[in-house]
């Protein structure tokens, strides 16, 4: 065990990165996945939020757009609200 993480998590309750809990073991950066079970082990980008220029051309209208990202996030909250018991959201 970790103890200055587990000093962090008891003061803060929640372990500050690259900490973790298990003494020789560091958290992976965002966007990352690691390939082995060491803190030395190889990290590669999986993800990246990169935006166009601001004077990019788009090809569809803002009214076009908006309702695509209205549709993708109703299909994306109705994928999520698949349950085996009564549920709700707030």
């Amino acid at each position: 065990m970790n103890r200055e993480a587990l000093d962090k998590y008891l003061t803060f309750l929640w372990v500050p990165d690259p900490l973790t809990m298990f003494e020789e073991s560091s958290s992976c950066q965002r966007g990352t996945m690691r390939f082995g079970k060491t803190a030395s082990s190889e990290s590669k980008q999986y993800w990246d939020l990169t935006f166009p220029p601001a004077n990019h051309p788009f090809e569809r209208t803002e009214a076009d757009l908006a309702d695509e990202i209205r549709e993708r996030f109703c299909a994306s909250v109705e994928q999520q609200m698949v349950s085996d018991v009564p549920i709700g959201a707030f």
